[in-house]
């Protein structure tokens, strides 16, 4: 091979290289703008502001994880998201809120998403609610988002958090119950050596396992 052909190439790749930015030098102004429409591809701050306890999902309505839309308790004429997580944090006093979606641009644009399926409004009386909706079957954890642009979805973090809480207590449940017969287990282990009449069997025997008296 001639190197010092093999070696021109690499030499005529800079002025190549050198041609591209100095055609990009002008539109790299461009790039400029192409940056803030970038911007744009995070639709949860068109949804407002952060809002403690709560995970901004997106735009569309919430679902759960089998893309079931919730039951939900309504609130009208609510100004803001920030607001309507105040309704929400009311209604979850006696009800399991999930999250909530909200339409600045709907009268009755606030809607807490709740596991329940019945007696909603009157669960929540204390928080005057304006409507429910027990038609859905959404539960548990809010996952992804539908296609209605028009409203924003809330997670509600601190419920979506609580059944893995709740399953500390039902574990330290067993082990309290069984620290007073765990004594009894020492015994168990004790009668289990009566439990081998496989040594009336005959010695071990390599690659077979004796499995007692018996056919």
């Amino acid at each position: 091979r001639n190197d010092l052909t093999s070696a021109a190439p690499s030499v005529s790749l800079a002025p190549s290289t050198t041609i591209k930015p100095s055609t990009s030098s002008a539109p790299s102004n461009s790039l400029v703008p192409t940056l803030a429409p970038s911007a744009s591809l995070s639709p949860t701050d068109t949804c407002g502001p952060t809002i403690e306890n709560y995970s901004k999902m997106g735009k569309g309505k919430c679902l759960d994880g089998d893309d079931a839309l919730y039951n939900f308790v309504r609130f009208d004429d609510v100004a803001s998201s920030e607001e309507c997580a105040e309704k929400c944090n009311c209604a979850s006093q006696t009800l399991t809120v999930q999250g909530f979606d909200y339409n600045a641009q709907m009268s009755q644009g606030c809607r807490c998403l709740v596991d329940e399926s019945s007696n909603l409004s009157s669960a929540v009386s204390g928080c005057s609610p304006d409507g429910q909706n027990a038609s859905n079957g959404g539960f548990g954890k809010v996952i992804n988002t539908n296609t209605n642009n028009s409203f924003c979805c809330f997670r509600n973090d601190l419920t979506s958090a609580a059944p893995s809480v709740s399953l500390a207590p039902s574990t330290t449940i067993k082990p309290s119950t069984s620290s007073a017969p765990s004594n009894s287990l020492v015994p168990t282990l004790a009668p289990s050596a009566s439990l081998s009449p496989t040594d009336t069997c005959g010695p071990t025997i390599e690659n077979y396992s004796k499995m007692g008296k018996g056919k």
